[in-house]
């Protein structure tokens, strides 16, 4: 009489070590994809982002005699507050009506408080250029030579992180939000999408840029250099600050 003996089906050693040498070759392969593609949703946000935000820029300027937003300084000081200074992103989000469009998903500075008032991660600014002293009362939108070509608001220069400011955003007279002509540091936020930032141009569309390829005022603020007008842009450079 012969006895059959089962079989438990049981891995082997050998066929254990076989099995995790896959899974860590298949995670070394998929993870940098992964990555990869959660960036890329990122910076699919955040141009839509900035796309909602030129749509209320565009709405702001046609209740405003299609001037733009003056800015962080008036003219004529506000009526409540007797100041001249204005932020730009308060007067957007009457338009915009959602603080989340003005941060981008790659920052992760928390919410927080102003003065006892709910305040929102900003991520972006706006070209100085386009307001303030150059405009107090806003620069007509007719003034703006090569609009496809003049930046209008810009992701900041720090690195995907903690790095925006905190705006109380539902205050249409807000005077926190920034302004800027140029980035702070060389070689911040390179690589916040992909090896380069996202611009919002005064024609209303997004283009992804690296830095180095738009032109800034440079120098000290003692003696700054200014952008290079629109028309006098070297091969290589797509955009400016300057917008005459």
């Amino acid at each position: 009489m012969s006895v059959r003996r089962g079989t438990t089906g049981a891995f082997t050693l050998v066929e254990l070590l076989v099995v995790i040498a896959i899974i860590s070759v298949l995670a070394a392969i998929l993870l940098p994809v992964f990555a990869q593609a959660r960036q890329k949703a990122y910076g699919a946000q955040c141009v839509s982002n900035l796309r909602q935000i030129g749509l209320a820029i565009t709405m702001y300027a046609q209740d405003n005699d299609d001037r733009l937003m003056p800015g962080h300084y008036r003219a004529t000081p506000l009526p409540d507050n007797n100041s001249h200074y204005a932020g730009w992103a308060g007067p957007v989000n009457v338009y915009a009506k959602s603080p989340r469009l003005f941060r981008c998903p790659t920052d992760a500075t928390p919410d927080g408080t102003l003065d006892g008032e709910p305040a929102y991660a900003l991520t972006y600014f706006f070209n100085i250029e386009l307001c303030a002293e150059h405009a107090p009362d806003g620069l007509p939108l007719a003034a703006i030579n090569s609009p496809d070509r003049t930046v209008t608001v810009a992701e900041n220069t720090a690195l995907a992180g903690v790095s925006s400011d905190l705006v109380r955003l539902q205050d249409p007279d807000e005077s926190d939000s920034r302004l800027a002509n140029k980035f702070t540091a060389t070689g911040e936020g390179h690589d916040r999408h992909q090896g380069g930032r996202n611009f919002l141009l005064a024609d209303g569309h997004v283009r992804r840029i690296r830095p180095e390829a738009v032109s800034t005022v440079t120098g000290d603020e003692a003696n700054p250099v200014p952008a290079l007008p629109p028309d006098q842009l070297p091969p290589g450079v797509l955009a400016t600050f300057a917008y005459h």
